[in-house]
């Protein structure tokens, strides 16, 4: 059931990472301040939860690997 959880984790950060990249081209096309503005708050959000999920990933797999 771990093993299940960490692809279920996975699956989480690959769309987070699409969204990620989204964002970034976004920002590219960006002509203004304004407009970069609330793409980057949500750069920020979404960096945010990539991190949390890889330390979830992190922490599972330890404790697979204890036992």
């Amino acid at each position: 059931m771990d093993r299940l959880t960490i692809d279920k984790i996975n699956g989480h950060l690959n769309e987070y990472a699409k969204e990620q990249k989204e964002l970034m081209d976004q920002m590219r096309g960006a002509n203004s301040l304004e407009e970069e503005r609330p793409l980057r708050e949500q750069l920020v959000a979404v960096d945010s939860a990539i991190r949390a999920f890889m330390k979830l990933r992190t922490s599972k797999r330890k404790i697979l690997d204890a036992n």
